[in-house]
């Protein structure tokens, strides 16, 4: 076979890699409209915020504590009620009543429907899958394999399967009659190329998501991905494990509960997590509320910076 040859059919089969690419990036994209997404990544946002909170609150509720500490804690909280103004007082009642509603216990519906509502999000994005049976995987697969994108979302390995096995199913149905051991042979070149014409696609398709994506959706993106990378979040999801009441009440709602496990993308994404182990729940700490954080920051950033030019112009 010529060189020539051998090239221009490499080049078509990464081409048909690309358009596979991107073919599951537009569809996911149509069958998904911008408001819908926001509204999704927002409820997101939200259920991982709420789940961090009452994580954080689980060991200061259930740890015990000894007489004299209580009674330094109630002369303190007494002292500090009856120095502050009726305004910080108002505030800091506020402020309670919020953290309050945050801190839901685990047992409890509303918990278990923020995981779903994380665990649909991550389950999208590729990060996790649910443990179904074989009948139940095909179903869901069908169902979603417009709504979200299947190829992309694979691991390297797992696209590198895919390209095999399509290679090898169109030398099976096309070219095999004709060609024999030498489509076999051609198969050696055509399975890298396919792979390398996804892996292509994956870049472009980062691309044009990054133009066909607006602002607000691409803040939603960063602080939830910054969330999950930072923090135990996922291990918390994937770890879940509700009681049969409360199965029982979400079955009643329409919501079918169904353990979870991380994809090989998804063991990727949080092997720096892994190394971090023991330190996760003080990183889930520091990063609750990250938008509002984020915010305050900025603001201090700027007030020392206004500060500072004051200084410099201070008398002339």
């Amino acid at each position: 076979m010529a060189i020539e040859t051998i090239l221009t059919d490499g080049i078509a089969h990464a081409g048909a890699g690309v358009a596979l690419s991107l073919l599951d990036f537009l569809t996911s994209k149509l069958a998904n409209p911008r408001a819908g997404r926001l509204e999704h990544k927002k409820a997101c946002l939200q259920a991982i915020e709420i789940l961090l909170d009452t994580e954080q609150s689980q060991p200061a509720s259930s740890s015990p504590s000894s007489g004299s500490e209580q009674t330094s804690t109630q002369a303190s909280e007494q002292t500090s009620q009856q120095t502050s103004e009726g305004s910080e007082q108002t505030s800091a009642q506020a402020s309670a009543q919020v953290l309050q509603r945050r801190n839901l216990e685990k047992d409890s519906t509303p918990y278990a429907e923020h995981v779903t509502t994380v665990r649909d999000y991550l389950r999208s994005s590729g990060i996790v899958k649910l443990e179904l049976s074989v009948m139940s995987r095909l179903k869901d697969g069908l169902k979603n394999l417009i709504l979200h994108e299947k190829i992309n979302a694979l691991s390297n390995m797992q696209k590198l399967g895919v390209a095999f096995g399509i290679e090898v199913v169109y030398d099976i149905l096309f070219d095999f009659r004709y060609q024999a051991v030498a489509g076999i042979a051609a198969s050696l070149y055509q399975i890298p190329a396919f792979f390398v014409g996804l892996w292509v696609g994956n870049g472009v398709k980062k691309v044009l998501n990054f133009f066909l994506t607006s602002g607000d959706e691409k803040k939603l993106d960063m602080t939830i991905q910054q969330l999950l990378k930072e923090t135990s979040i996922g291990e918390i999801v994937v770890k879940y494990v509700p009681s049969e009441q409360v199965k029982s009440d979400l079955a009643a709602r329409g919501i079918q509960v169904y353990m979870s496990q991380l994809t090989q993308a998804g063991k990727g994404a949080y092997k720096r997590l892994q190394q971090i182990a023991g330190t996760a729940k003080s990183a889930a700490g520091d990063v609750i509320h990250f938008t509002q954080k984020q915010e305050e920051k900025e603001q201090q950033e700027r007030a020392e910076r206004q500060k500072r030019f004051d200084e410099l112009t201070k008398g002339r």
